[in-house]
């Protein structure tokens, strides 16, 4: 029978094992973000075309120009009316409450063909890391409203 030693230096071995345990977890870290989303149902919006097309989804159609970008920073403690408007998004499966102090993209499009044309209606979708975590068609007049997407 013959057997050969092999000797590697331990820095090597250190090196190596460690290389690999830094593979495995960037690979188990990468599963379970690209898994939690797809979960939660969260659809992926990565600029105005995209957000058109998620609200187009539900019938509802944009015009391109009125588009605005901005961003919204959730409060850590909600007042009366980030309560009611959290109600309406919980209403559609969504829960601002998990985004309490984060930064939030908001995309706001006019909306064209809402039944009645003497009124001005908007759609909002607000994204967080470029998922959809609130939406909502409202209308700015005396007797307005706000109601969810979904």
């Amino acid at each position: 029978m013959y057997t050969k030693q092999i000797r590697l230096p331990k820095k090597r071995v250190l090196f190596a094992w460690l290389l690999c345990l830094a593979v495995v977890l960037a690979a188990v870290v990468f599963r379970f973000e690209k898994g939690s989303s797809q979960a939660t149902g969260n659809v992926s919006v990565t600029d105005s075309f995209s957000v058109a097309d998620y609200v187009a989804s539900f019938g509802v159609l944009t015009d391109a120009e009125s588009l605005v970008i901005d961003e919204v920073i959730i409060p850590n403690e909600f007042n009366e009316v980030y309560e009611s408007y959290n109600a309406v998004q919980k209403q559609q499966g969504f829960n601002l409450e998990e985004y309490k102090g984060c930064t939030l993209i908001r995309y706001t499009l006019k909306v064209n063909n809402y039944s009645d044309k003497s009124k001005e209606v908007f759609v909002e979708v607000m994204t967080y890391k470029q998922k959809v975590v609130a939406a909502d068609i409202y209308c700015t007049d005396a007797d307005g409203f706000i109601m969810a997407l979904k």
